[in-house]
């Protein structure tokens, strides 16, 4: 095990800083079971050959922002104990994150995956964001365990960009809005709903991950709406989100879900009832007889 003090040690074992704001070029960048003990910074940094960090402890803050790895980056069983910053990265090799701990937020907005991704097996202790963040192929985030926000906002899908999230355990908050273009199902039928964390035990009912499909293509999501409850930002109208509402109840309706359709038109006529000037006449049909389902 290696550790590095702190980070002029650890980029002065690699080259001579230059000033702020110059790319930095990173020729050898084997960090296998290194302990960083303070800040890394590699703002900027352009590494050159396969860069790997596989079981690598960061006790402090990572910031990769705006770094590109011309090979592949392995980061494999690494640990992040506090924020690690990803922003604007570009991964133009596979990028292997395969059962990495991120403790604190991480942060892959605006990144780049040319190749494909990996996160099997993640642990997501904070909010995830990938807002804005460009895949070109498959990502891999199978039997990754997301625990407070996730965020795939507005990301750039390319035809051939794809995503498994098998076996994983969703977040409290999953937020897929502003993707218009998904050319490939996004599929949450096969993610794991048996955390007992999740289960009411009064009412013996699941606790819904909240998901937010404003603007995107709804038609591309595959998921039991039992396990799920839709949310919107402020900014939606009521417009808005009556069309959510009924793009996800053609979507139930075309596959034959007829659970997910009754549940989610039952929510559906509750939002409608309470947006008129007769609103408590909502809670009346609900309670006599569920808007026609008893």
């Amino acid at each position: 095990m290696r550790t590095y003090t702190f980070i002029f040690l650890l980029i002065g074992l690699l080259f001579a800083l230059e000033s702020e704001g110059q790319q930095r070029i990173i020729n050898d960048s084997n960090f296998v079971d290194s302990t960083f003990i303070e800040e890394v910074i590699f703002c900027k940094a352009t590494f050159t050959k396969y860069a790997d960090f596989s079981a690598a402890r960061f006790t402090k803050d990572a910031v990769f922002e705006g770094a590109t790895f011309t090979k592949e980056a392995a980061f494999g069983i690494a640990k992040f104990t506090k924020d690690a910053d990803f922003f604007a990265t570009t991964f133009t090799k596979i990028a292997d994150f395969t059962n990495a701990t991120f403790t604190k937020d991480v942060v892959f907005s605006e990144a780049t995956f040319t190749k494909s991704a990996w996160f099997r097996m993640s642990t997501f202790t904070k909010d995830a964001i990938f807002w804005g963040a460009t895949f070109t192929k498959y990502a891999d985030f199978s039997a990754a365990r997301f625990t407070k926000d996730a965020v795939f906002r507005g990301m750039h899908l390319t035809d051939s960009a794809s995503f498994n999230f098998e076996f994983s355990r969703l977040p409290n908050s999953l937020d897929f809005s502003e993707n218009p273009k998904i050319s490939n199902e996004i599929d949450f039928r096969v993610c794991f709903y048996k955390d007992t964390s999740y289960y009411n035990w009064i009412t013996g009912k699941y606790k819904p991950h909240h998901i937010n499909l404003y603007k995107s293509d709804v038609s591309k999501f595959r998921l039991e709406y039992k396990y799920f409850l839709l949310w919107f930002p402020d900014e939606a109208s009521n417009d808005e989100r009556s069309s959510i509402y009924e793009a996800l109840l053609l979507n139930f309706k075309v596959h034959g879900q007829t659970d997910s359709y009754q549940k989610l038109d039952i929510e559906y006529q509750e939002f409608k009832w309470k947006n008129t000037k007769v609103p408590w006449f909502g809670v009346f049909l609900r309670y006599w007889w569920n808007f026609g389902y008893n």
